[in-house]
């Protein structure tokens, strides 16, 4: 098991996140 730095792990789940509102939002939109 990797120890990764929680708060790197953190930023990059919500930034995953973010990305995956995004294309959804555009998704409806068009």
């Amino acid at each position: 098991m990797l120890i990764v730095h929680p708060s790197s792990v953190w930023l990059g789940h919500s930034l995953m996140q973010c990305i995956l509102y995004i294309y959804i939002y555009i998704y409806i939109l068009t």
